[in-house]
């Protein structure tokens, strides 16, 4: 019984009892494998990826500043308008403390939303402020004139702008989300306490 293998095919000693002698006793070999040359890096497709990150991180912060405002605001008009009994006239306290927290955090996650209003250090060609103190024919006559290496010396300077603002967004953000767990104990304390019944 004659068997064949076809090359890149490994044969089982069952279903080929017969192979030859050469292949068996052949040991594998092992190619090294050949270093790729690696193309080199582009820094207008790293500044690209940070400059849409950074929009991207802007406008996540909006968003999550946008949703946690509606809900402080909700939370402190709903508990400066809840009835509280004469006898529980007590609660009223914790729950004025929970609506001061709540409006603090909405005034914390609007602080968020806010744009930027000057560069601090950089006015990049792609800040529109930094654009609107140029003529127009001034504005053309600059980016006719910019180089490979002058447009990623800009948008470098525009990303170096968005950090700041990123880190005003997120640090007014973060005091908002901490202000509104804050007024959350109070006024689950104030509700329950209001809502308790009189005695008699």
């Amino acid at each position: 019984m004659a068997c064949y293998c076809r090359e890149g095919e490994v044969a089982l000693f069952q279903d080929c009892e017969f192979a030859p002698l050469a292949a068996i006793l052949m040991p594998p070999r092992f190619v090294r494998p050949i270093p790729m040359a690696t193309a080199p890096s582009d820094p207008r497709t790293s500044l690209e990826t940070a400059h849409e990150l950074a929009l991207w991180m802007i406008q996540l912060a909006d968003t999550k500043a946008s949703i946690l405002m509606a809900a402080s605001a909700g939370l402190a008009g709903l508990l400066f308008l809840q009835p509280i009994p004469i006898c529980n006239d007590a609660s009223r306290y914790p729950l004025f403390s929970a609506v001061g927290l709540a409006l603090a955090s909405a005034g914390a996650c609007l602080c968020t939303v806010f744009p930027r209003t000057a560069p601090e250090g950089h006015g990049s060609l792609l800040y529109y402020r930094a654009i609107r103190k140029l003529t127009e024919s001034d504005y053309f006559d600059r980016v006719r004139g910019l180089t490979k290496m002058d447009a990623d010396q800009e948008l470098a300077k525009q990303i170096w702008e968005l950090s700041r603002t990123q880190e005003q967004k997120y640090m007014w953000l973060t005091w908002g989300v901490i202000l509104f767990g804050s007024s959350l104990p109070p006024a689950f304390l104030g509700l329950v306490w209001a809502h308790l019944p009189c005695a008699g």
